[in-house]
């Protein structure tokens, strides 16, 4: 029987027919999205990245895993010009489970980088966030920890520096570190310090950076204190 990694990498054994059962139901997912104003797209991709996850209710996904294709990613970015706004979250979702093979969206990425709905414009920064820290040892088969950022990308990434959105904004810092300068990111940063409630995100998008300019590790510092003082109070 067909041994499949996990997304996490961990073999499973599978039968030939799951397997044949698990394509036919792919390739019929991705002739019902060719239809012309199909009415259920959403669900439909939702379905496939099942598949493309190996999806069987539980967090250690042991289901059978479909190894996302060129083809099949690209007929599920092409619902990126959909006017309905979860068709469109939901492309974004299927593409964070395709690997490097979502890079074969890279014109639907560009658009969803500029997309008026915010939750589109972070659902495609998020695609450049490394999944787990550098070091980490993938297992063959595992799902990449991070996209390589294709350079024609980079100028729409960059505009999400300034997104009005501050979530985007930090996710943005963490998606270009190591692309752009640590400072053009830190002052970035600087213009978004959160109120209180959301200093971890923050936090997390400031230690992204490979070396932190001055002034934003003495902001990082202030904060840090103000939560640990916080903390002590709390207790």
């Amino acid at each position: 029987m067909p041994l499949i990694p996990t997304t996490y990498g961990t073999l499973v054994e599978h039968s030939a027919r799951d397997v044949h059962v698990a394509e036919e139901h792919l390739l019929d997912c991705l002739a019902r999205l060719a239809k012309p104003d199909y009415r259920k797209a959403q669900l439909t991709i939702d379905r496939i990245h099942k598949l493309w996850i190996g999806d069987d209710g539980t967090r250690s996904r042991r289901g059978v895993r479909l190894m996302p294709t060129p083809q099949a990613v690209r007929a599920v970015a092409r619902l990126v010009h959909d006017e309905r706004v979860a068709v469109r979250r939901q492309v974004f979702v299927a593409l964070g489970a395709a690997g490097d093979a979502a890079l074969e969206a890279a014109d639907e990425i560009a658009l969803g980088l500029a997309d008026p709905d915010p939750t589109m414009r972070h659902g495609a920064v998020r695609l450049f966030i490394p999944l787990r820290p550098p070091d980490t040892e993938l297992p063959e088969g595992a799902l990449p920890n991070k996209l390589d950022l294709p350079e024609r990308l980079i100028p729409a990434l960059r505009e999400r520096l300034c997104d009005s959105v501050w979530s985007v904004r930090w996710s943005a810092v963490i998606s270009l570190s190591g692309t752009l300068a640590d400072e053009e990111l830190a002052d970035a940063l600087l213009q978004s310090v959160p109120g209180t409630g959301y200093q971890e995100s923050w936090l997390r998008a400031a230690r992204a950076l490979e070396t932190m300019p001055e002034a934003l590790a003495d902001r990082v510092a202030d904060i840090e204190d103000a939560e640990r003082s916080r903390w002590q109070t709390d207790r």
